[in-house]
């Protein structure tokens, strides 16, 4: 009868070492599986935030130069009236020249 209860414990005592192992396997298991989750959503994160400044840096290139071309054509634009401006000024001389010299 002690026979009988002592392997009745080492039995019921066995049976709870296995749930415990079990139960730290699968705490160990859900561990690993929520550090790879996190780990997997850092990463696409980290990506995402690069592609944002990625694209940000593009965009500032391509305004850089667009404001670069608009500067150009302002400054072509302007040299373009300068020379009219001066080639107006020389017509308008000869014409007075010739003018002079006509009341002569």
């Amino acid at each position: 009868e002690k026979e009988k209860i002592a392997a009745e414990k080492k039995k019921v005592q066995e049976a709870r070492i296995a749930a415990q192992k079990k139960r730290a396997e699968e705490e160990r298991v859900a561990a690993e599986k929520k550090k790879a989750e996190d780990d997997r959503i850092a990463a696409e994160k980290k990506a995402e935030k690069e592609r944002n400044a990625a694209e940000k840096k593009k965009k500032a290139k391509v305004a850089a130069e667009k404001k670069e071309r608009a500067e150009e054509a302002r400054l072509a634009a302007q040299k373009k009236l300068e020379e009219k401006r001066i080639a107006a000024e020389k017509k308008r001389a000869e014409e007075t020249r010739i003018a002079a010299e006509k009341k002569r």
